[in-house]
């Protein structure tokens, strides 16, 4: 159970701080459920889950848990970068990839992404639309705890990572 004050990563809707634990007095809730009470640490909402939900959830990690993921970045992968893949079905390995809420899995995806983006870009060739919209979504899932794990801005959350890689 998460306690008032955690940040949590929610899903893949982001960093959210537990606001509240309890049976909220609203009436279109289950009576009698307890609930989390969360709220984004980048956005406008106030969301209620039940504290039994079966949505991912885990406490934002560490600093040092953070830097020792992002110095493996480059790490095996199993991805083919090659550009004659079928579209449909390296979207379907980018979701899955997601969708997996594994932020080792999500890491991967974006060192893939960045090393095929610099391969095309030396062959004068641009991502596809499915990749550049799995490289956003996978840098967005990241850079919002990057953030809150540095005390730093969304904005600067990409430099972070780069500073941290290429040290």
């Amino acid at each position: 159970m998460f306690k008032v004050g955690q940040l949590i990563v929610y899903g893949n809707r982001g960093i959210y701080r537990v606001d509240k634990v309890g049976i909220p007095e609203i009436e279109w809730l289950k009576p009698q459920t307890e609930y989390y009470t969360l709220l984004p640490v980048f956005k406008e909402d106030k969301i209620y889950i039940p504290v039994d939900t079966s949505v991912y959830m885990r406490p934002v990690m560490s600093k040092d848990e953070m830097i020792g993921l992002m110095k493996g970045l480059y790490a095996p992968n199993g991805f083919d970068t090659a550009e004659s893949r079928n579209p449909r079905s390296q979207e379907a390995i980018y979701k899955s990839e997601i969708e997996s809420h594994d932020v080792k899995r999500i890491l991967g995806l974006i060192g893939v992404l960045w090393e095929k983006r610099r391969s095309f870009d030396q062959k004068g060739k641009r991502l596809s639309q499915i990749d550049e919209k799995y490289l956003t979504i996978a840098e967005n899932i990241f850079y919002e705890e990057v953030a809150v794990v540095f005390d730093v801005t969304l904005d600067e959350a990409p430099d972070i990572v780069k500073r941290v890689i290429l040290e």
